[in-house]
């Protein structure tokens, strides 16, 4: 089968989310009623799990991909080519087992990954707490700051159930701190007076820059272990560290 325009445009848009906070590796898993992208970087602090946007296969099929640096190299290889095809290839058992990236003058092969081999989670089991918002200033201060300061982690703090402040800390714990002009929103069964939440700057602050690129207000779905945003038609979610 062939991948249609639509299917190939979402393989990039997802490959090219996935990258901003190294996602590497993706199942794309159509043996059920309900056909599911799932995928998680190396870290295990940042995961996509997603049944929109995302390229329809036959019905039984998985796909299951590692290396995608390699495979968006080589689809740019053949960007600017009106003729641009993308064939997937089956083993006996309906599993894609290679992509056959064609042009209008040459060809390009991408071998697909043992499924079995691309552990990924199909959900996440999460008590949802707030929503906060940032507007774009904000966004920019923040990554700034983060700059500024070196900062490896970020902290979310909730208080009085609505207001919002974004922290940052340097080696030696000096403070970077700013309140957050748009009070928390209350997404849970309970409204909770206080939150804290705590992240890797490298997953949080590119999901956030590109989310701002899309939105003047970037929002955020605080849970209790991780927290969801969307970007570019897809959520991801960022795991709280156990180790912060």
């Amino acid at each position: 089968m062939k991948l249609t325009t639509t299917d190939l445009t979402n393989l990039n848009n997802v490959i090219n989310v996935c990258a901003l906070v190294g996602i590497d590796m993706l199942l794309l898993d159509a043996s059920t009623d309900a056909p599911m992208l799932s995928g998680i970087n190396s870290d295990r602090t940042c995961v996509i799990i997603t049944d929109t946007n995302i390229p329809v296969l036959e019905t039984g099929s998985k796909l299951a991909l590692k290396k995608l640096k390699v495979l968006k190299q080589r689809l740019d290889l053949f960007k600017t080519d009106p003729q641009l095809s993308v064939e997937l290839k089956k083993k006996p058992n309906g599993d894609i087992s290679e992509l056959v990236i064609k042009g209008s003058k040459a060809s390009s092969q991408y071998r697909t990954s043992p499924v079995n081999s691309v552990q990924c989670p199909k959900s996440i089991e999460d008590t949802p707490l707030k929503t906060i918002k940032m507007t774009r200033e904000e966004v920019a201060l923040i990554l700034n700051a983060e700059k500024a300061m070196g900062s490896k982690k970020i902290t979310i703090a909730v208080k009085k159930g609505t207001n919002v402040s974004v922290e940052l800390s340097d080696g030696s714990n000096d403070l970077f701190s700013i309140p957050l002009s748009i009070p928390a929103e209350d997404i849970g069964d309970e409204a909770e007076a206080s939150v804290i939440s705590y992240f890797h700057t490298d997953g949080f602050s590119p999901l956030v820059r590109a989310s701002a690129v899309e939105n003047e207000i970037v929002s955020i779905d605080l849970y209790e272990a991780s927290a969801k945003i969307a970007v570019n038609g897809y959520v991801l979610t960022m795991i709280s560290p156990v180790d912060i």
